[in-house]
């Protein structure tokens, strides 16, 4: 094709694995402040379990996503680049937006999220620190977030180089905006 076929995307071109920080946080909790409904303390067995499940549900809708994500993009005829882990600095994937045409060339890093975490009432957030911030915001091609909902199983977008200029400094988490469904058409 001779053009992207996500306008709504390209129209805004002016990115977890999310991992890495739910597992530090999932070590992170302690006996204490697991406790089962009647306040008694869980086990270390227990503990490591409960640990061990929440990081693997993480990790499944990470990869869920990710997944579902190269299926749209290339679905598309779209060129997606998946970022390996280790070289995840808040990009998770490389989109080139066309293969020829007045598009080629184009290319936009993909920040990618899965899973109840990043699902609000009626939209999407993500979380943000000041490391992710000035990475999104500097960054030399812009950056979306692509946010797979759990619920409906839809992936949403957001121009995530722009959500980290307009935050506000202190903010942990960041509303996806325009917060829309990907769709073909945009």
């Amino acid at each position: 094709p001779s053009a992207c076929p996500l306008p709504g995307i390209l129209a805004h071109q002016d990115h977890l694995r999310g991992q890495g920080a739910a597992h530090r946080a999932i070590r992170g909790i302690g006996s204490d402040q697991m406790q089962d409904t009647y306040g008694v303390g869980l086990g270390r067995e227990e503990e490591r379990q409960n640990s061990a499940d929440a990081y693997n549900k993480t990790r499944r809708w990470a990869r869920r996503a990710v997944n579902d994500s190269r299926a749209f993009f290339e679905d598309n005829d779209l060129l997606f680049q998946e970022i390996d882990l280790w070289n995840d600095i808040g990009k998770d994937a490389i989109l080139d937006l066309a293969r020829s045409g007045d598009d080629a060339g184009l290319t936009v890093a993909l920040q990618i999220k899965g899973g109840r975490k990043y699902k609000r009432k009626n939209s999407h957030s993500i979380p943000v620190d000041d490391r992710l911030r000035k990475i999104w915001r500097k960054s030399s091609i812009p950056i979306f977030v692509i946010v797979l909902d759990p619920d409906d199983r839809n992936l949403y977008w957001g121009n995530l180089t722009v959500m980290a200029k307009i935050a506000p400094g202190a903010a942990r988490t960041i509303p996806v905006l325009p917060d829309a469904r990907l769709t073909p058409d945009g």
